[in-house]
């Protein structure tokens, strides 16, 4: 019985298998390239081991103790469980995803989602409570040639920087001596309940405030006024401060970008961490849409100024960092490098498998053809 050869089950199988071949060469022919602003994401990083040596160094000559046991890495920023400034809970992985130089090109990579380029002036609002998180947008910030804003709450949550002598405005004043860094905070509030860490069962107190409006003294820092009082009105007049600080600086609608690190109740309101603790990059109309009690956040947000949010570490960087103490080299890892597929082998590969069907097609054709003639000169010899 006559069969075109497209129809043969050999040539249907040859076709398959030519195929099949022709997608794995593609599956595997993919190209590692640089991402975009590479060289920056290494800069930054690179400023950030300098930074963490320099802190590292510090806690040294100052006997200051390293605790193995939650410090694998050996940074001397992460801080035992127990101290008067603590603010509340924290996470201890959290702490040391941040302690790494990676994480610098990572927060490089969220401003640059944000629209920030160099020369733009962003609004920062941080805590003390994670210190490689506040390194990290430094490094950034100095990369991109960024002039960052900065208001900070000094109190940490547990791990982050909750040494009454070595609190975050201490590390930052030991970073601007040793010339990593110009930045440094403009006005401090205590941080904690009510931003004046107000009294709760495990945290806050008289002897908590004393000690952190000594570092904030020590350090040459404006103290944000606060009145202990029993509802939020503290809270509300801590906010509005902020708000007169950054105009003062430059006009809201000039910010570039408003950039929270941590959980300050003044920078995301009540209840706020909840709400915006699982994604970095917010647009203003998504911050909105999450129906923030009144902050700091939120008054950008309602200016038209997209969001930058660090909090929740491991949640943010799964996929993109290794969690935790883990670490790989500077300049490793999917922040730094994008992965293509080879176009010349997609090209190759379609054109292949076109012309390939194609001339089966078109020698098919010509067989039927073919056939068709040689019955008409049968019915014709048979007449």
């Amino acid at each position: 019985m006559f069969r075109p050869v497209i129809q043969k089950t050999r040539t249907l199988v040859l076709m398959a298998s030519v195929n099949i071949l022709l997608i794995f060469w593609v599956f595997n022919s993919t190209l590692i390239e640089k991402s975009s602003n590479y060289d920056e994401k290494l800069n930054s990083a690179k400023t950030m081991q300098s930074a963490l040596s320099v802190l590292k160094e510090h806690v040294k000559n100052q006997e200051m103790p390293i605790f193995r046991s939650i410090d694998p890495n050996m940074t001397g920023l992460i801080f035992k469980e127990e101290s008067l400034i603590r603010s509340s809970n924290g996470n201890l992985e959290d702490k040391q995803s941040t302690l790494k130089p990676n994480f610098a090109a990572f927060i490089l990579d969220k401003l640059l989602s944000a629209g920030i380029k160099g020369g733009d002036t962003i609004a920062v609002c941080l805590t003390g409570s994670n210190p490689g998180a506040n390194i990290a947008l430094y490094s950034a910030a100095k990369s991109l040639g960024i002039t960052p804003v900065i208001i900070t709450s000094v109190s940490s949550s547990t791990w982050g920087a909750t040494d009454p002598n070595f609190t975050w405005l201490d590390m930052e004043s030991v970073l601007i001596e040793n010339n990593i860094f110009n930045y440094k905070t403009t006005h401090a509030s205590l941080g904690g309940k009510g931003d004046c860490l107000k009294r709760t069962t495990n945290f806050g107190g008289t002897e908590s405030r004393n000690l952190i409006k000594k570092a904030i003294k020590r350090n040459d820092i404006d103290l944000i006024p606060y009145y202990l009082e029993k509802d939020s009105s503290n809270l509300l007049r801590s906010i509005d401060y902020r708000l007169n600080l950054f105009e003062d600086y430059l006009p809201i609608e000039n910010y570039s970008a408003y950039v929270n690190i941590g959980g300050g109740v003044s920078s995301v309101g009540i209840g706020g961490v909840g709400k915006i603790k699982n994604k970095v990059n917010y647009s203003p109309e998504q911050i909105l849409e999450k129906e923030l009690n009144h902050s700091v956040m939120k008054f950008f947000a309602e200016e038209n100024i997209s969001v930058v949010n660090v909090m929740s570490i491991n949640k943010i960087i799964d996929g993109i960092l290794p969690p935790g103490a883990q670490k790989y080299e500077i300049g490793n890892g999917d922040i730094y490098f994008t992965e293509r597929y080879n176009l010349l082998v997609v090209w190759i590969s379609t054109i292949l498998s076109v012309f390939m069907i194609i001339g089966i097609g078109y020698v098919s054709h010509k067989q039927v053809n073919e056939r068709l003639k040689s019955f008409s000169l049968d019915e014709d010899s048979v007449l």
